[in-house]
């Protein structure tokens, strides 16, 4: 077998199965973050199957977005969460694997 296709820039890591995701989900929102109450972890984890450092991002980047909000509207909020989801399972760099190594 070729060097190159044992080789991948961009390593596939198996997606979490629902129940899985389901205690990532709740591992990344502790219920010190403002608005965590109103997070519906049952819609996400069956609807964007994710691995868990996707989720640890897409909860850093909502979080971020929602601290830098003012006065009441400044809480997590299913909407951002949502749209962190949706970004990063519609990623350029999704299901794009570049070959390395030396080819015909």
């Amino acid at each position: 077998m070729e060097l190159g296709k044992l080789v991948s820039a961009n390593q596939d890591y198996p997606k979490s199965a629902q129940q899985q995701r389901k205690q990532l989900w709740k591992l990344q929102l502790p219920a010190s973050i403002p608005g965590v109450n109103s997070i519906k972890i049952n819609m996400l984890a069956p609807t964007y199957q994710l691995t868990g450092g996707q989720i640890k991002i897409i909860v850093k980047n909502a979080y971020t977005e929602a601290t830098n909000r003012y006065g009441k509207l400044q809480k997590l909020t299913q909407a951002d969460l949502i749209k962190y989801c949706e970004l990063e399972t519609n990623s350029k760099f999704k299901n794009k694997t570049k070959i390395v190594g030396f080819g015909k």
